[in-house]
């Protein structure tokens, strides 16, 4: 395990080296790749305004259930609305897939900038006698970047996982007052 953190290492210090020699020259890309990153920030909050309007059909459908209990006729009526919901719950996890993919994207599409960076940097900062103090003027940016593209990443990751962990708790808990409902007027769910 210590040979696979030490190899992470010397990839994490050879990505750094590279990306040292490319941030000069295509610092714009990056700041570019925040900005989508921002975007992404921003169709968050739509996924989390998304789920508040699905607890909101929720609390629906539990007012739904209720109206079982005087009128067995309606048990089609909220059967579609669970047919419904579980069509929801299968956008959102695609949604929630896609948007992981457009981040990952993001993020690839900026190493392959700062891979073009390196192989810029390296012909333009040949034969400079300065060289050296822009170099580590380079990395201090590079590691302020990179942190806060890291940082971001991980965000983003953590409100991904949360929405789903707390979706997955909401629909486990509708489908078990679902299944009681209907146990209680004896219709068994599909």
């Amino acid at each position: 395990m210590q040979i696979d953190e030490v190899e992470k290492q010397k990839k994490a210090n050879a990505k750094l080296e590279m990306q040292l020699q490319e941030v000069k020259l295509k610092i714009v890309r990056l700041e570019q790749a925040n900005k989508e990153s921002e975007e992404v920030e921003v169709q968050l909050d739509d996924l989390l305004e998304q789920m508040d309007k699905f607890k909101e059909m929720v609390n629906e459908l539990e007012l739904t259930l209720k109206q079982i209990k005087t009128n067995e006729k309606e048990t089609s009526a909220i059967q579609y609305e669970t047919d419904k919901a579980k069509h929801q719950h299968k956008l959102l996890q695609e949604k929630i897939i896609s948007q992981r993919k457009h981040h990952k994207l993001q993020i690839d599409g900026a190493q392959e900038a700062l891979d073009t960076l390196k192989a810029s940097l390296l012909v333009v900062e040949k034969g400079r006698r300065d060289a050296m103090a822009r170099r580590q003027e380079s990395e201090a940016e590079l590691r302020n970047i990179e942190a806060s593209m890291n940082e971001q990443q991980a965000k983003t990751e953590e409100e991904i996982t949360s929405m789903l962990a707390e979706f997955k708790e909401v629909e486990r808990a509708f489908l078990e007052r679902q299944d009681k409902r209907l146990a209680l007027i004896g219709i068994s769910n599909l």
